[in-house]
């Protein structure tokens, strides 16, 4: 009776390990907030800049410039990318809405034929590509909120 009780406590204790380390494939559902951006190897290299970009509000009045980005992911395999840019005080709203597919750490993302590929790492999502009007190397980073 005691090799019973043991051999049940040892599946269950195995069984709570396994389903306890398996990773989640659907942490990256909801919405990511842009926290950072890159442009690096432009080619003129006065557009070569580091941004933060989670203090900037691009509602605020005294805000000239600034570029909120965020995505929603959802379950059904679309997203929405919400832009607002503010340039010399004009305020401009750019939405997507597109499709994902997830990979093991990445999900593309397209916008009609239109792909590219984020990488995710936990709490954090990251998405690069190379601009072809400036030549520049473009990373955004991404928080959960």
């Amino acid at each position: 009776m005691k090799n019973t009780y043991t051999s049940i406590l040892l599946i269950f204790l195995m069984a709570l390990i396994f389903t306890a380390c398996k990773k989640d494939e659907n942490n990256f559902i909801g919405k990511w907030r842009a926290t950072s951006f890159l442009a690096e190897n432009c080619d003129d290299n006065e557009r070569n800049i580091f941004l933060l970009l989670s203090g900037f509000k691009c509602n605020e009045v005294n805000v000239e410039y600034c570029n909120e980005l965020t995505f929603i992911f959802d379950e059904d395999g679309t997203f929405t990318q919400m832009q607002k840019i503010k340039r010399n005080g004009i305020l401009e709203d750019n939405n997507f809405v597109g499709t994902y597919i997830r990979g093991e750490d990445q999900i593309k993302i397209c916008f009609d034929t239109f792909c590219r590929d984020i990488v995710h790492e936990e709490d954090m999502l990251t998405f690069e590509y190379k601009s072809e009007s400036s030549g520049c190397d473009i990373t955004y980073v991404f928080n959960k909120i």
